[in-house]
């Protein structure tokens, strides 16, 4: 019998149903044909309730290649490493401020603002240049009251900060509480 050793994204077995179970290395496609993840020679076995279980024992040469990865990314975490000092003070949470959610978060603390009193002494233009670098997708948000909010905060006046976020819409003051 002849072996085969398929490469990745080849067609192993076309079937309609579950005859065959894929294995390891190996994925199923939604019409149920099991394709090759990576380059190697196909494995049949027969598992628990008779089942046929089809995998891929990968090649000598494509265990290599995917140890060579794995060593390029630590000196990736190493340069990660120094910043982490760099954030001394604990982080607040900052979608407390309404208006802010975990992706404006996000922004934020790569910017470095990362408790109430570093973004209560953020200018507004600041946040409006940080969200405008970000993409359209954040062009929208209106910062206007974020440092405000973020000061009463930092002060722990959280009985008038809720107060005042009850009047606002998404961080934006609204016309009826102007009328009010």
């Amino acid at each position: 019998m002849e072996v085969k050793s398929p490469k990745a994204g080849n067609i192993l077995i076309r079937q309609r149903g579950t005859k065959f179970h894929a294995g390891e290395n190996v994925y199923l496609g939604k019409d149920f044909t099991i394709h090759a993840q990576i380059a190697g020679t196909v494995s049949f076995k027969k598992g628990k309730d008779n089942r046929t279980w089809v995998s891929i024992i990968p090649a000598l040469n494509e265990v290599k290649e995917t140890v060579a990865p794995v060593a390029k990314a630590k000196p990736a975490a190493a340069t990660v490493a120094p910043s982490a000092p760099k954030a001394a003070a604990k982080p607040d949470n900052l979608t407390k401020v309404e208006g802010i959610g975990p992706k404006i978060a996000e922004l934020l603390h790569a910017e470095g603002i990362i408790t109430f009193a570093d973004l209560a002494a953020t200018s507004t233009d600041k946040l409006q240049s940080i969200l405008t670098s970000a993409g359209p997708r954040f062009t929208a948000h209106n910062p206007g009251t974020w440092p405000a909010q973020a000061d009463l905060a930092a002060k722990g006046e959280w009985d008038k900060l809720k107060e005042w976020q009850d009047q606002l819409d998404g961080g934006k003051v609204t016309s009826s509480s102007e009328e009010e």
